[in-house]
């Protein structure tokens, strides 16, 4: 802290007040984002009276505190047949197959057409920029058709089909990161006998493999917090938070749901706050870096 005030007091006034204009900025887009946190983590400890109080105001703590919600969330937080647990273990293994599925696909996408000429190379690239920036109105109806027709719809086993189309930001990524790898690894190992699957395992991955990650941890946040996708796909297999919607929805009768249903908001944050935390210095490296590279 003493060097960041030496530092600061040797930057010119108009350096000085851009600083201080910036973290002024930047404290007050910290307080914005985490005012809805605080809010639903301490509404997690009202009883039914307290939350419900027309006298209460918004930045008054609980009183008193109570922790039967979170003592009782692995019970009352269900919905149907299905308890915590299960909307847990959905929310694992949906992560999984379309995290892995998807980078998996974009890698072998953008590596195929950063490093290699063929016929319609620059088609394929210009294609995916397309279908980044130009959004495809009204096609939700004729999609989830196609998945009845195809019998992917409430099936684990082949929906992992939609996911591994590689045409979406991955691919942008992986694609400037595959063109930032001199090709004179390839060309070295290609002299020395290694074939083009060598050459992708062996030279290429390994210096790929960071930007990978960064893209599988933010895929991952983003599949953690979807609900849309089960809700129209995945409807038996409810994840945490589908469940989430579901038990918003639906539990009415159950006493002091809103203290329930604002810790299981909290809980299921947990997860995707402490992998971001501890990935966020290999994402915010590793994505800037693919991105600019083109």
């Amino acid at each position: 802290m003493h060097k960041l005030l030496l530092k600061f007091k040797k930057k010119s006034t108009s350096e000085k007040v851009t600083y201080i204009f910036y973290f002024v900025f930047f404290v007050l887009m910290a307080i914005i984002y985490l005012m809805p946190i605080l809010i639903t983590f301490f509404n997690s400890f009202r009883t039914l009276a307290d939350y419900t109080s027309e006298t209460r105001k918004w930045y008054e703590l609980p009183a008193p505190f109570q922790f039967d919600s979170w003592a009782n969330i692995f019970v009352d937080f269900k919905y149907k047949t299905y308890t915590f647990w299960d909307m847990l273990f959905n929310s694992v293994w949906y992560l999984a197959l379309k995290v892995t599925v998807n980078v998996l696909s974009s890698t072998l996408l953008a590596y195929a057409i950063a490093r290699f000429r063929f016929p319609g190379k620059n088609f394929l690239y210009g294609l995916a920029i397309f279908s980044q920036t130009v959004p495809i109105i009204g096609s939700g109806a004729a999609g989830y058709r196609l998945f009845v027709t195809l019998g992917l719809v409430d099936n684990p086993a082949l929906i992992w089909i939609a996911w591994a189309v590689g045409f979406d930001y991955a691919f942008i990524i992986l694609y400037g990161t595959f063109k930032g790898i001199s090709m004179t690894y390839s060309e070295a190992a290609k002299i020395d006998g290694a074939n083009n699957f060598v050459v992708l395992f062996k030279i290429i991955l390994p210096q790929a493999f960071p930007a990978m990650v960064a893209l599988a941890v933010t895929q991952a946040i983003g599949v953690w917090n979807d609900y849309s996708t089960p809700m129209i796909y995945l409807r038996k297999f409810p994840t945490l938070a589908y469940g989430l919607y579901l038990f918003s929805a639906e539990s009415q009768n159950l006493p002091n749901a809103n203290a329930t249903y604002c810790a299981g908001v909290i809980l299921s944050m947990i997860p995707v706050i402490i992998l971001y935390a501890s990935m966020q210095k290999l994402i915010l490296t590793n994505l800037t870096t693919g991105g600019l590279k083109g």
